[in-house]
């Protein structure tokens, strides 16, 4: 996909989306065009060319969880992440992109993995550096 490529090139990243596991048959996360959404992890797998399960533990599953659904629908931010292309703040209250949404979720559950301001930022090459437990499935 031209969409996965330009961004994995910009992020200089293997990585160029990310999900949060809503339970064993179902993700959430933010996609062009359709914005925030679920999706089976089948679905997901078919389409990947790579794929991984990053476990961060975070307090409170249900808050992130919550968090997540309340977010069901909002748009995707484009304008958000051309801003990152070019270096500016461009970001939507109310859209999301993959990795943005999926810190958002972290820590709406109770972790801070990033300082506040920078949370607008977060790419999947971001999340993909932190030091959690991976299993690779693709």
């Amino acid at each position: 996909m031209i969409g996965s490529t330009l961004i994995r090139t910009v992020t200089w990243s293997d990585w160029s989306h990310v999900q949060v596991y809503k339970d064993d048959q179902t993700l959430i996360g933010a996609s062009w065009p359709r914005g925030v959404a679920e999706e089976s992890i089948d679905a997901r797998l078919v389409i990947a060319s790579k794929a991984a399960v990053m476990t961060i533990p975070v307090p409170d599953e249900n808050a992130a969880l919550a968090f997540l659904t309340d977010q069901l629908k909002k748009p995707y931010d484009t304008r958000g992440m051309l801003g990152i292309v070019i270096h500016r703040d461009w970001q939507a209250d109310d859209a999301w992109w993959c990795s943005e949404l999926s810190g958002a979720a972290i820590q709406a559950g109770g972790r801070q993995l990033f300082r506040e301001g920078v949370m607008r930022r977060v790419t999947p090459q971001h999340l993909w550096m932190l030091p959690f437990d991976v299993e690779f499935l693709k």
